[in-house]
């Protein structure tokens, strides 16, 4: 009898332990259910346009895209936030979108007394944030991704030259000192900032010689950044054996990036992306490695 006992009350007890894990999981489901049916309230940033560096004193310009995912017309406050190194700096502006529809707004910063050192900037509405980090720097920066290529052009994903410029594009040969024996690209005159997705062409340099039209083959490329020296908007490095438009210098060294160039019969050249940020995944002349920080893992800017 008691035996009995004992399993009935088991089976009892798995049975209400049943119940409840089926009430559990209906709740659990309409809660989940009711989490993918919130509509949503309000502006979204979709995406922004913003440099990843400045100089001191520089202007600073950001564009963002802002969707009204509801199904009816919104105004809402639109702020542009930027903070580090004492400065906590809040623009704001009105936008209006349509139902279902983007707008995009602008907002531009003079760097006035900025501080050089790490900044986070970025846009924000009500209920969402789209943020940055931002380099007040005198030094030039260049980001060059590993990518495939035609062998004729390649693109540096991202560079900056304070005073304005050019990428130069080296073979391996600079690694045993040909500086001008080595370039192989440059770019068309930069303004000073930062700049995205510049597209080099290779074998196409004023001042050389080249018997080949495109790369034999994959291989590392180098990319830095050179000033321009006598106001004439036009490459000089090579036809004047170094004495102009040199390369642009941290603590006595060139800037540069060093990234494997696959050539493809495709013919695709990069990856086209922007990443916010100057540090990719590569190497620099020396073959130090670096790595990409990312986007800035950070709770929305509080109301302001």
């Amino acid at each position: 009898m008691t035996k009995r006992r004992t399993v009935v009350s088991l089976v009892a007890a798995l049975v209400v332990l049943s119940v409840f894990a089926t009430a559990a999981l209906t709740v659990g489901a309409q809660q989940e259910d009711g989490a993918q049916q919130a509509e949503p309230t309000g502006l979204v940033v979709d995406s922004i346009d913003a440099p990843a560096a400045v100089a001191p004193n520089g202007s600073i310009t950001v564009t963002a895209t802002i969707s009204n995912p509801t199904d009816g017309e919104l105004t809402e406050d639109v702020a542009y936030r930027l903070d580090g190194e004492e400065q906590d700096v809040v623009r704001h502006q009105e936008v209006t979108v349509a139902p279902g529809g983007t707008g995009t707004v602008e907002f531009t910063l003079e760097a006035t007394n900025f501080g050089t050192g790490d900044y986070i900037h970025g846009v924000t509405t009500r209920n969402s944030s789209n943020l940055t980090y931002l380099d007040v720097t005198r030094d030039a920066l260049v980001d060059f991704d590993a990518q495939e290529s035609d062998g004729t052009q390649v693109v540096v994903e991202s560079t900056f030259v304070p005073e304005g410029g050019y990428v130069t594009i080296h073979d391996e040969s600079l690694l045993q000192g040909d500086a001008l024996g080595s370039v192989v690209g440059v770019s068309e005159y930069l303004e000073p900032g930062y700049h995205q997705n510049v597209t080099i062409q290779l074998f196409d340099v004023e001042g050389a010689q080249f018997e080949e039209t495109s790369l034999n083959g994959s291989q590392q490329l180098i990319a830095m950044p050179h000033r321009e020296t006598n106001n004439d908007t036009t490459y000089g490095f090579v036809s004047s054996d170094g004495a102009q438009d040199g390369p642009y210098t941290v603590d006595g060294e060139a800037v540069t990036e060093a990234s494997e160039v696959t050539v493809t019969s495709e013919g695709a050249t990069g990856d086209g992306a922007a990443t916010g940020g100057l540090a990719g995944d590569g190497d620099d002349a020396d073959g130090n490695e670096t790595t990409d920080e990312g986007t800035p893992a950070l709770e929305p800017f509080a109301d302001r």
